[in-house]
């Protein structure tokens, strides 16, 4: 009987025997130990050009290698304020400097910071005579005073004086008297002469100005500067010819001191030739 029959009818042990340890040494050990998987260091290769694709499936991104990131230089710490921002400060402060000049010239444009103030209005000083030597007229004008109306070509405006509040920029710092001349044809004319005469500050004056001078009261108006401020007093007004012969009557005008009346108008109108 073999050993293997021997085995089979032992139920499966077996006996080692001198000759089994025999085969031992001979041979190695009897149970062989397990061979263990060899690890592959790297991971196999797969050839991406004949590697098959799955439809619908996406390649898997390519690694790069990162190239070294170039930060940008920064600007040299020191003064915040560069010369773009002293040049934008400079002309904010231009610009808030022009504003200033441009409302200075609107609320006066007679005053020193215009250099381009409209016209005054042009005086001619003809005489002076003492005040006692001024016809004394009434305010307003009386029968015989329209009835020698008729012997001049120019008279007042059927209106009267009309009064109006100063429109020159300096409100109620003026006084004047003003208005225009006017042709036959409502058409207005320069260069006539307007008489004004009366008193201010104590001393009596008699002086012109001339239709055209005043721009303000239309193309043939004038205007006659009394002062700074509203004044109540009478004066007499005359429209005389360029060559200073008279074509008006005189009128009395009385001003006033409320700043909303601190103009007076005379308008002369021509009711004949001449």
């Amino acid at each position: 009987m073999t050993e293997d029959e021997k085995y089979q009818q032992g139920g499966g042990i077996r006996r080692v025997s001198k000759k089994d340890r025999k085969s031992k040494i001979e041979t190695g050990p009897l149970f062989p130990p397990e061979e263990k998987p060899v690890s592959s260091a790297e991971p196999p290769t797969i050839n991406e050009e004949s590697a098959p694709i799955a439809e619908g499936a996406q390649a898997a991104p390519i690694e790069q290698a990162h190239a070294p990131v170039d930060h940008a230089p920064q600007p040299p710490r020191g003064n915040p304020f560069r010369k773009s921002d002293f040049i934008a400060l400079f002309f904010l402060v231009l610009t808030a400097a022009t504003c200033v000049w441009y409302a200075a010239i609107w609320n006066d444009p007679y005053g020193a910071v215009n250099p381009l103030s409209p016209p005054t209005p042009f005086v001619v000083i003809t005489a002076t005579f003492p005040v006692g030597e001024q016809p004394a007229l009434p305010q307003n004008p009386t029968p015989d005073t329209l009835a020698g109306e008729e012997a001049y070509p120019f008279i007042m405006a059927e209106s009267g004086v009309l009064y109006t509040p100063n429109a020159n920029g300096r409100g109620c710092r003026w006084a004047s008297i003003a208005g225009a001349v006017i042709g036959l044809n409502g058409e207005p004319l320069s260069g006539y002469g307007v008489e004004v005469s009366g008193e201010l500050g104590g001393a009596p004056f008699r002086e012109k100005v001339f239709s055209g001078s005043a721009l303000t009261f239309g193309a043939g108006g004038y205007e006659f500067p009394l002062g700074e401020a509203p004044v109540s007093g009478d004066f007499t007004v005359q429209l005389f010819t360029p060559q200073g012969a008279p074509l008006s009557p005189v009128y009395t005008v009385r001003t006033s001191d409320n700043c909303e009346h601190n103009v007076a108008i005379v308008n002369f109108v021509q009711q004949s030739g001449f």
